[in-house]
């Protein structure tokens, strides 16, 4: 159960409009860890991990826009058919945005949703991923790090909440900060299993057997948009998706 300090509620009072809409939602995304472990849905689209090239192309709207990535990092993509894009797709009631899923070994292994930093798509995208049973594994904002899962070792859950709420208001909603989050179900199995870290969940790939479903959402918020990266980074193989 999600409590509220007498000192939290204070603060909570003391918010802008800005902020105590950010709050809540925070508060949501929280509260879903103590719920019972459901499955997350990626994105809630036609499009899923595995699926093969041939059905990402057959999706009505898509479009072929590997040029679009071409040079952009290491990972640069080099040939036609590596990422198709889809325009004005409103995911969680967002105000439009990009749909991009990235082809490699001739299946999806990861997506990314951009669209236009506001008060409303802030908030939407918040909503949407709650419910979709993510929940926070880690928050930054400015050069503030809260790791969630170690929080969960450190500290009484209470402390963690305040930590958490304080953090996430301490600047306006468009000031830069990035949030991870995972499906209920891995952070519960995380928690089970004895892993204290983030950082050290991702190092560790003995894990890869038991987490391969694990879904890891990576976004970053600031004045030039909003950016949400899905992955697997546990995955292995071509996983199970559609058209293989």
């Amino acid at each position: 159960m999600f409590f509220l300090s007498l000192d939290t509620n204070i603060q909570y009072l003391a918010l802008s409009r800005i902020k105590l809409s950010c709050y809540l939602l925070i508060q949501s995304v929280f509260f879903t860890l103590f719920s019972p472990a459901a499955l997350a849905t990626v994105l809630l689209h036609d499009i899923d991990f595995g699926d093969s090239v041939s059905h990402v192309r057959s999706l009505p709207q898509g479009f072929d826009c590997s040029v679009l990535y071409q040079g952009n990092d290491a990972e640069s993509i080099e040939q036609e058919g590596a990422a198709f894009c889809f325009d004005e797709t409103h995911l969680f009631n967002a105000e439009g945005g990009l749909l991009t899923a990235f082809i490699a070994d001739g299946v999806v292994n990861r997506m990314e949703y951009t669209l236009d930093m506001s008060l409303a798509n802030y908030n939407a995208v918040l909503a949407g991923l709650r419910r979709q049973h993510y929940v926070f594994a880690k928050v930054t904002v400015g050069d503030k790090t809260l790791d969630v899962l170690a929080g969960f070792k450190e500290v009484e859950q209470q402390k963690l909440d305040d930590q958490l709420f304080t953090l996430v208001n301490q600047a306006d909603f468009s000031a830069a900060r990035t949030f991870i989050l995972v499906d209920n179900r891995s952070f519960q199995r995380a928690l089970k299993t004895g892993i204290s870290s983030v950082d050290g969940w991702l190092a560790n790939k003995a894990l890869q057997k038991d987490f391969a479903r694990l879904t890891m959402i990576h976004i970053t918020f600031n004045t030039g948009g909003i950016v949400l990266q899905a992955t697997r980074p546990f995955a292995g193989g071509n996983g199970s998706g559609r058209g293989q």
